[in-house]
């Protein structure tokens, strides 16, 4: 820290696990990456009647929630609070 700035109470430097940020950049070029989107995407495929498309944008979504979840999870014993 420079001089004249103040640390923000409980504030650490996190280190996430490289398998979190792997997952994070995994997350950033599926969600980022219409050629994914448009494997998918077959106007006339469906799954149980619900659109590939639809499909697709919801477990993206998913899977994105599930990695800022774990990156939690991982970064909460370090900085010491917990839900």
């Amino acid at each position: 820290m420079e001089e004249g700035e103040q640390e923000s109470p409980g504030y650490q430097d996190s280190k996430l696990p490289s398998w979190i940020r792997l997952w994070f950049i995994v997350d950033a070029v599926v969600a980022m990456a219409p050629p994914v989107y448009w494997l998918f995407a077959e106007p006339a495929a469906f799954i149980t009647g619900i659109p590939n498309g639809l499909i697709y944008f919801l477990l993206v979504g998913s899977i994105i929630c599930a990695s800022i979840i774990a990156a939690y999870f991982a970064e909460a014993p370090a900085t010491g609070r917990v839900l």
